[in-house]
């Protein structure tokens, strides 16, 4: 009598079709079968269950079953409604965000294409054919010569920005005299040119207007680079991922110390070139790739350089003027 009771109340509740899948799973718990076999339809590939056994519930208990779920139903509403409204206030939150998507997309496309420029021993820069390295490379060997290629048909294009960005900076004109003869240089196949000149010229300037022309040490740069640090991206005049990457490679290898063999071979193995083994003759940088690398390092760290000091002329008046106002 107890099941047919049971079965009533399923047919009145209109849960007769539970009924069967409710006997499908208690044979399937009866005889250790699986929840597939039960139901073949199923495609996941869910676990075996273990025979057991387990007691009947009696009606009474059964419905004492069914005044606890809907007592916990109840008490959980309230976090029902608070989990609908963050919901809704998240969505509000990040609507402004909406169309960050794919520009986001794009700076990781960037940046996956200047990690293979690097790769190949390239610095990232404004002027790099990012085209060619859009993919993974198969033949590595082929991009790199197709890289070669680039910058020999394009050299003097690629030069004439180069040298017009450094002409209108805040350098002096020793500076820009120096640069724009180490890009004839390379321009007339004197590949170990740009290392040898332009490193020594990178510490006048930064010895002039970062210390203050104070004789001190500074092989590491050290100073400089914890100015350049501090630019923020709109300040910086090689900003984006490029300009990211290049801070890295400025920080970790352009003037890292020549103390044992394991630091030598990694400047040996790079192309591009390393302060220390070019002025200290450790490392003989002789080839093209090494020689735009080296003129594409003067360009980043030079104009950084003019950068750090047009704001600190820029914050020199500002304290001049608030001076004059305040007497």
């Amino acid at each position: 009598m107890a099941n047919d009771s049971v079965e009533d109340q399923n047919d009145q509740g209109g849960t007769s079709g539970s009924a069967a899948i409710f006997d499908a799973l208690n044979h399937a718990w009866d005889h250790g079968e699986s929840i597939k076999g039960a139901f073949p339809s199923l495609t996941l590939d869910l676990p075996q269950i273990p025979r057991m056994e387990l007691p009947v519930l009696a009606v009474p208990a059964a419905a004492g079953l069914s005044e606890a779920i809907q007592r916990w139903q109840t008490a959980i509403a309230p976090l029902t409604k608070i989990g609908e409204e963050f919901r809704h206030r998240y969505a509000e939150i990040m609507k402004p965000f909406a169309g960050l998507s794919e520009p986001l997309r794009r700076l990781q496309i960037i940046d996956a294409q200047c990690g293979r420029l690097e790769a190949l021993g390239w610095l990232p820069h404004a002027n790099s054919p990012l085209d060619l390295v859009a993919d993974h490379p198969e033949d590595p060997a082929g991009v790199n010569a197709a890289i070669h290629q680039h910058y020999a048909i394009h050299w003097l294009d690629i030069a004439r920005a180069l040298c017009a960005d450094i002409d209108a900076s805040a350098l002096d004109d020793e500076a820009k005299a120096t640069f724009t003869e180490a890009v004839a240089a390379h321009g007339a196949g004197l590949y170990r040119c740009a290392p040898r000149l332009l490193f020594p010229e990178i510490e006048r300037v930064s010895r002039k207007e970062i210390h203050g022309g104070a004789l001190d040490k500074m092989a590491s740069q050290q100073r400089l680079m914890e100015a350049i640090g501090s630019l923020t991206p709109a300040e910086m005049s090689s900003t984006g991922v490029a300009g990211l990457r290049f801070y890295k490679k400025l920080t970790k290898h352009l003037y890292m110390h020549m103390k044992d063999e394991a630091a030598v071979g990694i400047a040996s193995a790079d192309p591009v070139p390393n302060r220390h083994a070019s002025l200290h003759g450790i490392v003989s940088y002789s080839s093209p790739q090494s020689s735009i690398n080296a003129i594409l390092v003067a360009d980043y760290l030079l104009r950084a350089i003019s950068t750090i000091k047009q704001l600190a002329a820029e914050d020199a008046a500002a304290a001049r003027g608030h001076a004059v106002a305040s007497s």
